[in-house]
């Protein structure tokens, strides 16, 4: 009798490990920015090249970070099966050089970034928050952004007056390290798609390729780094 309740707890034990692991694959699967395992080259543009990153840079700017604010925008939509708001961070950036574009020393220009979003889980009903990694930055620290408008919310929603820019994909800022050289910080996305495509970063550069600030200066003049609006 004992050896049979001991093999009903087993198999009862086993069940549960089961359903457990089929539900962490279903959670990963619904919300793969969490695991790093959503997005590859396959569903989005990687820049692979410095000659790409500069071509589709609208402004390129050395910058020192000031500060940022965190807002919380309401999704208009009320449908509870999407996204009820974005929670995103604006971060406030003082230009120190323009590479590119037609900044100037001592303009403000704010970047942002997707802090994650808000939904009802269709399950529970209840408003669940999930979250997405930003980097943190040094205040004080002189970073280069490289740099395009962002078409989701373009707007800081305290100024409309005032536009947001946002980096490319994957790639968030890029430390000034020895010689000039951009080491940019990247996200998992990125990586994940470095590693799809049979690419490594360059040593602690983040990227496949290497890029400095002579380099930004030289394909800017050269045309090869030039912006064409019509070609996006």
């Amino acid at each position: 009798m004992n050896e049979l309740r001991r093999r009903r707890i087993w198999s009862r034990a086993i069940a549960a490990c089961i359903l457990a692991a089929i539900g962490a694959v279903v959670w990963l699967v619904i919300n793969p920015e969490l695991s790093g395992l959503g997005g590859t080259h396959k569903d989005w543009f990687v820049h692979v090249t410095a000659e790409n990153l500069v071509e589709y840079s609208e402004q390129i700017v050395l910058a020192r970070y000031v500060d940022e604010a965190v807002h919380e925008i309401p999704n208009p939509r009320r449908d509870p099966a999407v996204v009820q708001s974005h929670t995103d961070v604006y971060r406030r950036f003082e230009v120190v050089e323009s590479l590119k574009g037609d900044f100037e020393p001592d303009d403000d220009v704010y970047v942002g970034w997707s802090a994650g979003y808000s939904r009802v889980d269709p399950l529970t009903e209840l408003r669940q928050f999930i979250p997405r990694v930003v980097t943190p930055l040094a205040q004080g620290e002189i970073y280069g952004l490289f740099l395009n408008l962002s078409h989701a919310r373009s707007r800081h929603p305290d100024d409309p007056e005032t536009r947001i820019w946002e980096t490319p994909r994957g790639l968030q800022v890029a430390l000034v390290v020895e010689r000039g050289r951009f080491a940019f910080l990247t996200d998992q996305l990125y990586r994940n798609a470095l590693r799809d495509m049979d690419l490594k970063p360059a040593g602690r550069l983040g990227t496949p390729f290497e890029l400095t600030i002579d380099g930004v200066r030289r394909l800017v003049a050269s045309g090869s780094g030039g912006f064409d609006q019509e070609g996006r």
